[in-house]
């Protein structure tokens, strides 16, 4: 260290971290507010591997600190690993000949890295205090609610709201109670001052409720045309547009894509055909039948067309003429199949 430099750390109030390098490319390069480390050996990963890759570098740091080591902003999009363990923490006491900094790196596609590629960054962070603990039967202080429950907003925008996973909310999905079957369409998203988050539904079992957005689950099934889910192994009918036709099928596929996703089905017995379709093509209800017509052929009007979701707007000869055209349209359609 020349003269000049002694000269200038004595009048600084900067505290000095002692450093053994495995070579000029893994001397600590200041941007910002971090400090970039370098990789000190050709490394090559194949997708889905974790390796360490060592920074070539070991550090006493001042004292009363700690070391904070993350990745770099474009790490991930340049070379295709992340950080496993998110952030690494380097003890102050960690800071022998052998004790190297590493990075702990996940493959996300195949890749190498380069000798001298700055890979990471590190800040020096104060370390707290001592802290007491004081054990206590009941907190003094009300809940505010688990993960996500304080919603999102940004620039004056919408709130966000997330279910017990930390997966969106909105009006129309699919939610079920967690730990229980009974699910329900989302009618309505708010915030409240006492419980946070809340989600509005109408409950299988329960009917109407209001609970919070950390006591659901997102329900992410696809659903046939009557609104109930589609998963592997179900006994389910492929109808035509006008009912003349129905295939006895079983689930084969459920796709991941959400409530729209496709659903693979195949004709029964299992060596028949199969085909991708959407779950509005296809329901758990039984065929048609002449049967069928002919019982609810005793029903009033409002309620058939209530049950059969014919559009009428509560019009009286709307509703008898809706349900006298849809019966003998039933009665085509079964006869054209038998």
């Amino acid at each position: 260290m020349g003269k000049q430099q002694e000269e200038a750390r004595a009048m600084s109030p900067a505290p000095t971290a002692t450093i053994k390098i495995d070579g000029w490319w893994n001397h600590p390069e200041r941007h910002g507010a971090m400090f970039d480390l370098a990789a000190s050996e050709d490394m090559k990963l194949r997708e889905g591997e974790v390796k360490v890759i060592p920074l070539g570098i070991r550090m006493k740091l001042p004292e009363g600190y700690f070391g904070l080591v993350v990745p770099r902003s474009s790490t991930c999009l340049k070379y295709g690993i992340l950080m496993a363990n998110s952030v690494g923490v380097i003890e102050p006491d960690y800071c022998g000949d052998n004790d190297v900094w590493g990075f702990v790196a996940y493959a996300v596609r195949d890749t190498a890295i380069a000798k001298g590629t700055r890979i990471a960054q590190f800040m020096p962070v104060p370390m707290f205090g001592d802290l007491y603990f004081d054990v206590v039967d009941s907190m003094p202080d009300p809940d505010r609610g688990g993960y996500g429950s304080t919603g999102e907003k940004s620039n004056g925008g919408e709130p966000s709201f997330y279910d017990r996973r930390g997966r969106k909310l909105s009006v129309g999905c699919y939610c079920r109670i967690s730990g229980t079957d009974s699910c329900g369409i989302v009618k309505k998203l708010y915030e409240s001052k006492e419980r946070g988050p809340i989600v509005l539904a109408d409950f299988t079992g329960y009917g109407e409720m209001r609970k919070r957005c950390v006591e659901v689950e997102l329900d992410e099934r696809p659903r046939d045309c009557d609104g109930v889910p589609i998963e592997v192994g179900d006994t389910i009918l492929v109808v035509s547009e006008d009912g003349s036709s129905v295939y006895d099928c079983s689930v084969v596929v459920v796709n991941t894509d959400g409530a729209n996703g496709l659903v693979r089905v195949r004709e029964k017995p299992e060596n028949g055909w199969s085909d991708f379709l959407f779950p509005s093509k296809l329901t758990h209800r039984e065929p048609d039948s002449f049967e069928k017509i002919a019982a609810d052929a005793v029903m009033s009007w409002e309620d058939y067309c209530e049950s059969h979701r014919l559009d009428v707007n509560d019009d009286i000869e709307t509703e008898e003429h809706a349900m006298q055209a849809d019966i003998l349209r039933r009665i085509e359609a079964v006869a054209a199949r038998d």
